[in-house]
């Protein structure tokens, strides 16, 4: 430690180490305690127990961290609404609360799930997301932090409607159920938190995610609500064919809808759990934590290219000479698109921006020599999957990105350069893309970069997969095939030739 740049405190959960996952938590402290700016690593026992509720908030305090990294399982750093850990969550929470709340304390979490008996392949991770943590700016742009409203709308009144709308108002959520008809079942009064609208339909929804304003039409006349979420639910159930009866199809056979505006959720097979979802975004909105893009005017050229790539209309033209743009927290949705259109590294993405993301690839890359990219939806899904099961080979450094519409041709070149072979990018299907298709811009980047990688041989090196959330099989399938594909390319032609590492980029690095 050379006692210049940001003080990051490094906390790993040795639950891992009792379990079959077989990661070695003291061997990722030993590692850890030699890196530039890390003053404090250390194991804990049980990270999501209620012994250590204040454990992350006394560690920032006693060794004056400004940045600390948690190491631990998934279920508690995902925001995820587990029914096995419900009461522990909430000490996490609160040591991360505790962390936050003091002067440029900033937390980064590494997912330990993801790397099943690879005690190498962990430390990779944390050295990636302590090279992130090294470049998070000391005053991180707001997150879109807003109080929203704290009631939400469920369409449609059959089983799922109900069962959402129950869950919602069980948590204290004020919650309005509308269908165009009154289902069977609904003729009692409704449960607490619940407001019957029927008939009625929705006839103009305004706004976006945490402040929603709806207009219902029914019974001759128009109700204005205010909504946090909104939450759909079809009413269609699993009926044989041969009847005649409904559409003759499951429920999880239906095409999926067009994708959606931040805040509104489609009721799955089971309505309380996508009621938990809806409830934890109200909670994300709160908190903070629903990322935003943001646009330095000093670096901005006025290019406009920000407003022509937004699929949210998020960002608009200011009324100015110099062509400035302003972003709408409330519309942005987060994936990064701007961030990756920009010339000029004006527009960023809060905790993925440009200097962070290349920080995580340089020292990703320089560990293993493999690099995957993957979207944080379905495609995280499925590599969180196959990576549980220990399907995914060692030697592989993982960069979550919140779409690959965030995936830069600069950091393309960027990972290349420094030695990344194979590079493998896994986004979302087509149909599965959470961002109204913005997914297409990576293949939009790739398509410019065709020729220019052609020429220098580097193309063998790129791989695109597109996933399905359980489409584990494929990812696994695929990264192996990569893998052993340019395994044999480096037998045959010795190793790859790539600039120093010094030599690969131009912003410079701390350390």
């Amino acid at each position: 430690m050379n006692g210049k740049g940001p003080r990051i405190g490094v906390l790993v959960c040795s639950c891992w180490s009792r379990s079959d996952a077989g990661i070695d938590a003291e061997a990722i402290v030993a590692e850890v305690l030699g890196w530039d700016h890390v003053v404090h690593a250390e194991a804990t026992d049980d990270m999501c127990g209620m012994g250590n509720a204040t454990l992350a908030g006394d560690l920032v305090r006693r060794h004056s961290l400004d940045r600390l990294v948690l190491a631990a399982c998934a279920c508690c750093p995902e925001d995820q609404r587990c029914a096995a850990c419900n009461d522990e969550r909430a000490a996490l929470r609160e040591a991360v609360k505790a962390a936050t709340e003091l002067p440029w304390a900033h937390h980064a979490f590494v997912n330990l799930r993801d790397h099943h008996r690879l005690t190498d392949d962990g430390i990779t991770a944390v050295a990636m997301a302590t090279a992130r943590m090294a470049l998070t700016p000391d005053q991180v742009p707001p997150r879109g932090a807003r109080e929203p409203v704290r009631e939400a709308l469920v369409v449609g009144a059959g089983a799922l409607g109900r069962a959402a709308a129950v869950e919602l108002g069980e948590r204290g959520i004020p919650t309005h159920l509308v269908d165009k008809v009154a289902p069977a079942g609904t003729g009692s009064e409704a449960p607490k938190n619940i407001t019957l609208h029927v008939p009625a339909r929705v006839m103009r929804m305004d706004g976006g995610g945490g402040d929603f304003r709806i207009t219902l039409a029914g019974l001759g006349e128009e109700v204005e609500l205010r909504v946090g979420v909104v939450l759909i639910a079809p009413g269609l159930a699993e009926e044989d064919a041969s009847t005649g009866v409904g559409w003759g199809l499951p429920h999880s056979s239906l095409p999926e809808p067009p994708k959606k505006v931040q805040g509104t959720f489609l009721a799955s097979e089971d309505g309380r759990a996508s009621a938990g979802a809806a409830a934890a975004y109200l909670g994300r909105v709160a908190r903070g934590t629903q990322a935003v893009a943001t646009v330095d005017d000093e670096a901005c050229i006025g290019c406009l290219k920000c407003v022509r790539v937004c699929p949210y209309s998020a960002i608009l033209r200011r009324p100015d000479p110099e062509f400035h743009v302003t972003i709408d927290p409330l519309l942005c949705a987060g994936c990064g698109g701007c961030a990756s259109a920009c010339l000029n590294w004006a527009a960023e993405q809060t905790g993925y921006t440009t200097r962070e993301l290349e920080a995580a690839i340089v020292a990703g890359v320089g560990r293993t020599g493999a690099l995957l990219i993957v979207c944080n939806w379905s495609a995280y899904r499925a590599m969180d999957q196959a990576a549980r099961e220990g399907m995914l080979p060692r030697g592989l450094a993982i960069l979550r990105v919140p779409c690959m519409a965030r995936v830069s041709p600069h950091l393309i070149q960027l990972a290349l350069a420094t030695g990344a072979d194979p590079l493998i990018m896994a986004g979302c299907s087509e149909r599965g893309c959470h961002f109204r298709g913005r997914r297409n811009m990576l293949r939009e980047h790739l398509g410019h970069m065709d020729d220019g990688l052609a020429r220098s041989g580097d193309l063998k090196r790129v791989f695109v997969v597109s996933l399905g959330p359980s489409d584990k099989d494929v990812l696994a399938t695929r990264v192996e095939e990569a893998m052993e594909e340019r395994r044999y390319a480096r037998e045959e032609r010795g190793p790859l030739a790539t600039p120093a590492r010094e030599a690969a980029w131009t912003r410079g690095w701390p350390g």
